[in-house]
């Protein structure tokens, strides 16, 4: 990242991805980067993209994979707040997904019940 002043614009981009994830955020704009020096964007997975690489991924013209390659899913986090703070939870575990949206829900209803009960 620091030299990319340094990156030519080509015509076409050739990326080998090998990744377990990371920040989406970061994995956006470096498809925003790439795409925008570049005419045509090709990836190559010979394993793994999984997360946040499967985001920068589908930026691609075309995504090439090995026999035994595999996209992950894009496994967005969410903090909890109810049980932990601060610390973060993947909704694709579909237990604490459920737990969190019945705090949710719980919460809302409370809320309801005791505004409704407030007024009279």
């Amino acid at each position: 990242m620091r030299r990319r002043e340094q990156f030519d614009p080509k015509g076409t981009l050739e990326i080998l991805v090998h990744s377990g994830g990371g920040h989406a955020n970061v994995a956006y704009r470096l498809a925003k980067f790439f795409r925008g020096h570049c005419k045509r964007l090709n990836i190559l997975i010979p394993m793994v993209a999984k997360s946040a690489a499967t985001l920068l991924c589908l930026n691609a013209d075309t995504i090439y994979m090995g026999e035994f390659a595999e996209l992950g899913p894009l496994d967005a986090q969410l903090k909890d707040e109810v049980e932990k703070g601060q610390e973060f939870f993947s909704p694709l575990d579909e237990f604490k997904s459920m737990e969190y949206m019945k705090e949710y829900a719980t919460g809302i209803l409370d809320y309801f019940g005791w505004t409704l009960a407030d007024r009279g």
